[in-house]
């Protein structure tokens, strides 16, 4: 009776341990972050799962000439919200997929002018000016 017994306890935890991770398979969720269109990483995540867990830190993008870039946050693709490096949300039950989008606000880069950038831009016009003269009076 006892060996029977316990050979049917071990066969239903070997039963309920192979249903459940049947059921957590189902469950896995993928989540994606682009930076520029590019994935930056990408994992998958069972439901419940902390997004804060897989250390994603916050991109840069490279500056134009005339723009600078500073960013903004995560944009997620589930409420459109923005998130931080250590402020990403929980997995929920409902999603298959979660994409989090970098965004960025953008600046002019203004240029500044210095006292011997002055001087320089006065020498320069100077100097046009006497290549005009050489130019009328054929020197």
């Amino acid at each position: 009776m006892k060996k029977t017994l316990s050979v049917v306890l071990a066969m239903l935890v070997l039963f309920s341990m192979t249903a459940f991770m049947a059921s957590a398979e189902g469950e896995l969720v993928t989540v994606k972050f682009f930076n520029d269109g590019v994935v930056v990483k990408e994992a998958q995540l069972t439901v419940g799962a902390n997004i804060t867990d897989l250390k994603v830190s916050n991109p840069s993008k490279t500056a134009t000439e005339t723009t600078e870039y500073t960013f903004k946050g995560w944009r997620c693709s589930l409420d459109g919200e923005l998130y931080y490096e250590n402020t990403l949300p929980v997995v929920p039950a409902d999603a298959t997929e979660i994409t989090f989008t970098a965004e960025y606000a953008e600046s002019n880069v203004e240029v500044r002018q210095t006292f011997w950038n002055l001087i320089e831009s006065i020498f320069a016009r100077i100097n046009l000016i006497f290549q005009y003269f050489a130019k009328v009076f054929e020197w």
